[in-house]
């Protein structure tokens, strides 16, 4: 029963766990995140009523007085199944142990979830950077970014910060026809969209839009970085050792082009061609020139 136990609780901290390795832009719904998977890992072995309407990182995840009885611990539908079956011949001993690792598993869990989450800066800066979300924005969430800017002073000076709040507050209460349609967009696309406001030939929201665009710049785990070390250890062997920094590059780039298509069938965007100039495309007689010109 122990493993039917573990094959539902672990793909629970994996879903949480995938939310870091992702390499699109999470860093807005992290504190939800965490929230939902902590709260629901708390309802499975903490009385409800504690629960209700608390901050959860004051909830004492190893006072006993909080327990749901150890019969009524959720342990997961096909752990429940199992024990139906063969509830007779399962010893009241052997029962009640199960029943204890189980509850001391949940136990560990939550506690390795408030120390690495919840009970440092990282879960209130986490909430902090919801304004991030387009439909946040136009619910007027929160009130004032000032809270959040002063949580970065190497992105935004203090001495912008009234104009910086007054672009907040213009773009939350006024009605902005342009920005309609990007209320449940992307936060790229949106705050994008925001940095193109104009007012005649001048930015509309300048401090805003600035702002929140090096916001998301921020990484919210190291996979990404790894991912590309990865990577690179697999391009760069022992036999390919003298690869430039430019071709290394221009190979990366490439795999990454070619990851989601055949590249026997991909054709380069125009978009993609324009970028190329003399610096990229060399013609045979200049590489062999080259090659003569190094050995001479």
């Amino acid at each position: 029963m122990y493993f039917a136990f573990l094959s539902f609780i672990l793909p629970a901290v994996n879903r949480l766990n995938l939310e870091f390795q992702a390499t699109s832009l999470k860093i807005h719904r992290l504190h939800t995140s965490i929230s939902s998977s902590f709260k629901g890992i708390l309802s499975y072995f903490i009385k409800p009523e504690k629960l209700k309407n608390k901050d959860l990182t004051q909830i004492s995840v190893s006072d006993p007085s909080s327990f749901i009885s150890l019969g009524d611990i959720y342990r997961g539908a096909k752990t429940e199944s199992i024990y139906l079956e063969h509830s007779a011949a399962i010893a009241k001993r052997d029962l009640e142990q199960f029943q204890i690792k189980t509850l001391n598993f949940y136990v560990t869990l939550s506690r390795q979830m408030l120390k690495r989450f919840l009970s440092n800066n990282l879960f209130s800066n986490l909430q902090l950077l919801e304004a991030l979300d387009p439909v946040n924005v136009f619910q007027g969430k929160p009130k004032s970014l000032i809270p959040l800017a002063v949580k970065f002073p190497n992105i935004v000076d203090e001495r912008v910060y009234e104009e910086l709040n007054s672009e907040w507050r213009e773009l939350t209460i006024g009605e902005i026809p342009a920005l309609k349609d990007k209320r449940v967009s992307e936060p790229e696309k949106f705050w994008h969209a925001v940095s193109q406001e104009r007012i005649g030939d001048s930015p509309r929201f300048p401090n805003l839009s600035n702002f929140m665009l090096n916001l998301m710049s921020l990484p919210h785990s190291s996979a990404a970085a790894e991912r590309i070390f990865s990577l690179v250890t697999n391009i760069k062997t022992k036999n390919r050792s003298r690869l430039k920094t430019d071709t290394l590059n221009g190979l990366l780039h490439s795999k990454n082009l070619l990851q989601d298509v055949d590249c026997r069938t991909w054709q380069p965007t125009p978009k993609l061609i324009d970028k190329m100039n003399t610096k990229w495309v060399k013609s045979p007689a200049e590489v062999s020139q080259e090659v003569e010109d190094t050995q001479f």
